[in-house]
C-alpha cells in the first residue's frame, strides 16, 4: 500500500493497514490512545469507535477509518467520505488541503485528504511473481499467511553449490550467538558502525520527526525527508515500511518483506518472511537462479550474494565500486546501488 497525503487542519493517524482522519485536532493524549490502538493485533473497530465516542460523545467531528484488516472496512462520521476507484482510495472530511500530496508510510500528521493506493506488480512481462495478493499487500506488522515449508533444491538442479550460513560480520553486531559460523572470518566491531548494534525484531524503536515520518531512534535526522529530528522519547512501534529497490524496468519492490533475486528464485530455507521473488531475465547467463537475498532486521536493511556466479557489486555515491563477498552480509543505505553480475542494477530508496 502507497498512503500520501494533502496537509491540512485536520488529523491523520496512519499505520500497519488501518487509517484514521479527522477535521479536528484533538488533545495529544487522545492521540496517543488512537494510535496505540491502531497497532493493536485483531480486531480494533469496537474498542477504536469506543474512545473516541469518549472525545466525540454526539459525534461531534468529521472523521473516516479504514481498517482492511476488519470485515467492515470502512467507517464515516459527519462529512468524512471514502471515494473508491481501481487503483485505491481518497479518504476526506471536508477540509480543503495545503500543498501537493506527500508521501507517508506510517505516523501522525496534520492533513485534509489521504490517498491510499495498491502497489501494482502485475501486468504481462512483469519481473515479481509466485506471491499470493494477500502476502504482497501485507504489512510486515503482521505474520505472514501458513505456507508450505521449502527444502533446498537438490545439488543437480543448482548453478552452484551455496553454502547458507551467517556470517560474523554482521553477527557479531547483532549479537545473536547463534549466528557465529566456525568457518567464518573473524571481523572487529570496530569495523562497524554503532548503528548496526540494534537486535532484530518485527517491532522498532522509533520518534518522529516534524513532517510526520517516523525514523530511527537512534538518528539526528529523519530517514525519509532529512530534517532534524528533535530529542523525544522514543517508542516502539511495527516496523513501517523501508522504502524499496529501483529495477532497471522501473519497478519499485517494496521492502515490507525481504527479496530475492534470481533467474528462479524461491525463499531461501531458514526465512523468517514470505520474500518478494524477483525473476531476472533467462538470458542473463551470469545472473545465477538464486543470485541476491535483501533480508529486514528492525531497521536495517541488509543485501547477502548466495554465492552467485557472476558476483555482485555494490555501488556507493562517492566511493569506489565494491565486490560483495559471498554469503556475507552488508548494510545498505538509500542511494546505495546493487549491479548483478555487471548486469542487473537495483538501487534502494526512500521516498521523500
Amino acid at each position: 500500500m502507497d498512503t500520501s497525503y494533502v496537509a491540512g487542519t485536520g488529523l491523520l493517524l496512519t499505520r500497519s493497514r488501518r487509517w484514521l482522519l479527522l477535521d479536528d485536532d484533538p488533545p495529544r493524549d487522545r492521540v496517543e490512545e488512537w494510535w496505540d490502538l491502531l497497532g493493536t493485533a485483531g480486531p480494533v473497530r469496537d474498542k477504536l469507535v469506543a474512545a473516541l465516542e469518549v472525545a466525540y460523545p454526539l459525534h461531534e467531528v468529521s472523521l473516516v477509518l479504514v481498517d482492511l484488516d476488519d470485515a467492515t472496512t470502512t467507517l464515516t462520521w459527519g462529512n468524512g467520505r471514502v471515494d473508491a476507484d481501481a487503483g485505491g482510495q481518497r479518504l476526506s472530511v471536508g477540509l480543503a488541503g495545503e500543498g501537493k500530496a506527500l508521501p507517508l508510510l506510517a505516523g501522525v500528521v496534520p492533513a485534509a485528504t489521504v490517498e491510499v493506493r495498491t502497489a501494482s506488480f502485475g501486468g504481462a512481462g512483469t519481473l515479481i511473481d509466485g506471491i499470493p495478493a494477500d502476502i504482497l499487500e501485507s504489512s510486515s506488522s503482521s505474520p505472514p499467511p501458513t505456507r508450505p515449508m521449502f527444502r533446498p533444491a537438490d545439488a543437480s538442479s543448482r548453478d552452484e553449490e551455496v553454502e547458507i550460513t551467517v556470517p560474523r560480520r554482521v553477527s557479531d553486531v547483532l549479537g545473536d550467538p547463534s549466528f557465529a559460523a566456525d568457518t567464518a572470518e573473524p571481523v572487529t566491531t570496530s569495523e562497524l558502525s554503532d548503528h548496526l548494534r540494534q537486535s532484530s525484531q518485527e517491532t522498532v524503536l522509533a520518534v518522529q520527526c516534524p513532517h510526520g515520518h517516523v525514523t530511527p531512534a537512534y538518528t539526528p535526522t529523519c530517514r525519509v525527508c532529512n530534517a532534524a529530528v528533535e530529542p523525544q522519547e522514543p517508542r516502539s512501534i511495527p516496523r513501517p515500511n523501508l522504502g524499496g529497490l529501483r529495477l532497471p524496468s522501473g519497478e519499485l519492490v517494496p521492502l515490507d518483506r525481504g527479496v530475492v533475486f534470481g533467474r528462479k528464485p524461491t525463499p531461501v530455507p531458514g526465512s523468517s518472511d514470505w520474500p518478494h521473488l524477483v525473476h531476472l531475465p533467462q538470458d542473463s547467463t551470469y545472473v545465477s537462479r538464486m543470485h541476491l537475498q535483501i533480508e529486514l532486521d528492525g531497521w536495517l536493511v541488509l543485501a547477502r550474494d548466495l554465492g552467485s556466479r557472476g558476483g555482485t557489486t555494490l555501488r556507493i555515491p562517492g566511493r569506489l565500486p565494491q565486490r560483495i563477498r559471498a554469503n556475507e552480509r552488508y548494510v545498505l543505505e538509500p542511494g546505495h546501488a546493487l549491479d548483478l553480475a555487471d548486469t542487473y542494477e537495483i538501487t534502494y530508496e526512500v521516498s521523500s
